[in-house]
C-alpha cells in the first residue's frame, strides 16, 4: 500500500473518481484542498465498519474521557524507530502512519531532520496536513507533560523542549502560509481600496441612503443589458457560495453523502462533528464541502464552548495552560479523565482550524470567481448608470453629501490618503444629515461649502 492509493477511493469532496486527484474549487489538479484529510480516504479504501451512532453527550463522557487520557500516557515512539531512504519513501510513510508523521515533524522542529524532509513537510503538497499534526502534536506533548506532573509532582523538562520547539515551529509554518497567500491574492485580484474621486464616494452614499430606489434602479438597467436578475441578488456569503455550486462554477458537486450532511437534525450533525473530530474512524469528509462549511464551524464553536469548561480551559479557542493543582495528589484515574477532557477541546481546536483554512480557501475561490466574471462589468455599469441617474433626480441630496467632503479635498480636487482615517465618520455624518433633509426638505441641512450637482 503507498500513498498513491489514494486516489484509488473516490472523493465525497470535489467528485474525483478512480485515479483522478483531488481538484481545488478553481478546478485546478491538486491536492491542496483536500490533501490534510486524505488519510480518511485509506479507511474507507480497505472498508473500516462505521461505528454506532451515539450521543455528542456520550462522546464527551467520563468514560471515554479516560480511555483517552489513558492512551496519551503512552510515550512517543522513539524516533529512531522510524527509518526512511528518500523523500518519496518518507511521504509513503507519513500517509498511512499518523503516529510516524508526528514524531518526524517533533524531529524537524528540533532540528534533527535533513533538508529534504523539511522540504517535504512544507512543500505545497503537505503543507496543510504538517500544520494539521503540527497543532496536534503540541496539543498531545502540552496535555501529556501536564498530566505527568499532575502524577508525580515532577515537570518533565524533556517533553516541554520538544512542546516548545514544535510551538515555533508552528507559528513559522503559519506566518509562511500567510504570507504565501496573502501574496498569490493580488495575481488573482487586485485589492479593493477606497477611491479619492469624492464625486464617486459622494454617489455611493446617496445610493446607500436611496438603497431601494438604487437597487430597483440597477436591476432595470442590468437585466435591459442581458444580465440574469438571479445574479443581481448578493445575499450572504454562503447564498453566493450556494449559487456558484448550483451553476457549476464551483467545483463541488453534492453528491449522496454531503445532501445527507445538510439535511441532517442537528443533534446528529453534532454527534457526526464530535465523532469526526475525536475518532479516526469516525472522520466524515463532506463535512468540508463548501456547502457544509457554515454548519460545520457552528457545531465546532458549539461543542468547544461545552468543551471547554470541563477540560479546565479558559478559552474555547486554544488550549489554554492547566490552572494550578495540587500536583502528585490526582488519583491515576482523574488524571486519566481530565488528560481525555482536555485531549477532546484540543481536537475540536484542531478542526476548528482546518474548517478556517478550508473557509479562507473558499473566500479567495469566490472573489476570485467574481471579479473574473464577465457579468461584472455589465453590472458595474448599470451601477455608474443608477448613481448618475440619482445624482440628477436628487441633487440637493447629492450636493449636501458633496459639500460635507469638501473639507478634506487637496488642490487637485482628489482625497489624499489621509482621508481614510475620517471616511466612516464622514459618512455616518452625511447619512444623518441626508435623513433629517429628508423628513424636513424645507429646511436645508447646514454643510460646510454649498456645492451643487454637475
Amino acid at each position: 500500500m503507498t500513498s498513491a492509493a489514494v486516489r484509488t477511493v473516490p472523493c465525497p469532496t470535489c467528485g474525483a473518481r478512480h485515479r483522478e486527484q483531488c481538484v481545488t474549487l478553481r478546478d485546478k489538479p491538486s491536492p491542496v484542498v483536500h490533501q490534510a484529510r486524505t488519510h480518511r480516504y485509506l479507511e474507507v479504501h480497505f472498508a473500516v465498519i462505521p461505528q454506532p451512532a451515539t450521543t455528542w453527550q456520550a462522546l464527551l463522557s467520563a468514560t471515554e474521557a479516560r480511555r483517552r487520557g489513558t492512551a496519551l500516557r503512552g510515550k512517543f515512539r522513539d524516533l529512531d524507530d522510524w527509518q526512511w531512504e528518500d523523500p518519496d519513501t518518507l511521504v509513503d510513510l507519513i500517509a498511512v502512519q499518523p503516529a510516524a508523521y508526528e514524531n518526524v515533524v517533533i524531529m524537524e522542529a528540533r532540528g534533527l531532520a535533513a533538508e529534504a524532509v523539511s522540504e517535504v513537510l512544507y512543500g505545497s503538497d503537505w503543507i496543510d496536513t504538517t500544520l494539521d499534526v503540527l497543532l496536534r502534536t503540541a496539543h498531545d506533548l502540552q496535555i501529556r507533560a501536564e498530566t505527568g506532573q499532575l502524577l508525580t509532582g515532577t515537570p518533565d523538562r524533556d517533553m516541554i523542549h520538544c512542546r516548545n520547539a514544535v510551538r515555533r515551529r508552528l507559528k513559522e509554518a503559519r506566518d509562511h502560509v500567510d504570507r504565501t497567500r496573502k501574496s498569490a491574492l493580488p495575481a488573482v485580484s487586485a485589492p479593493i481600496s477606497i477611491s479619492a474621486d469624492p464625486q464617486r464616494i459622494a454617489s455611493a452614499w446617496l445610493g446607500r441612503f436611496l438603497k431601494d430606489e438604487r437597487r430597483a434602479l440597477v436591476t432595470q438597467y442590468a437585466t435591459d443589458a442581458g444580465v440574469d436578475p438571479v445574479l443581481l441578488t448578493n445575499g450572504t456569503f454562503y447564498e453566493r457560495v450556494r449559487r456558484m455550486v448550483a451553476t457549476g462554477r464551483l467545483k463541488a458537486p453534492v453528491g449522496p453523502q454531503v445532501e445527507r450532511l445538510l439535511d441532517c437534525p442537528v443533534e446528529e450533525l453534532r454527534e457526526i462533528v464530535l465523532r469526526d473530530a475525536l475518532q479516526p474512524a469516525g472522520r466524515t469528509d463532506a463535512l468540508a464541502h463548501p456547502l457544509m462549511l457554515e454548519k460545520w464551524a457552528a457545531q465546532l464553536d458549539f461543542l468547544s464552548s461545552v468543551a471547554a469548561p470541563t477540560a479546565h480551559s479558559q478559552t474555547t479557542g486554544r488550549l489554554s495552560e492547566l490552572p494550578p493543582m495540587a500536583s502528585g495528589r490526582l488519583s491515576l484515574g482523574a488524571a486519566d479523565e481530565l488528560a481525555g477532557r482536555r485531549q477532546a477541546h484540543a481536537r475540536l481546536i484542531e478542526r476548528a482550524h482546518e474548517c478556517e483554512r478550508l473557509r479562507l480557501a473558499l473566500s479567495d475561490t469566490v472573489m476570485a470567481l467574481e471579479q473574473a466574471d464577465p457579468v461584472r462589468e455589465t453590472v458595474g455599469a448599470a451601477v455608474e448608470a443608477a448613481d448618475a441617474h440619482l445624482r440628477r433626480l436628487h441633487p440637493q441630496l447629492y450636493a449636501i453629501a458633496r459639500a460635507h467632503l469638501y473639507p478634506y479635498q487637496d488642490s487637485t480636487g482628489r482625497l489624499p490618503e489621509t482621508w481614510n482615517e475620517h471616511h466612516a465618520s464622514v459618512r455616518r455624518t452625511v447619512l444623518l444629515a441626508l435623513e433629517r433633509y429628508a423628513q424636513a426638505p424645507d429646511v436645508l441641512p447646514t454643510s460646510p461649502v454649498p456645492v451643487t450637482a454637475p
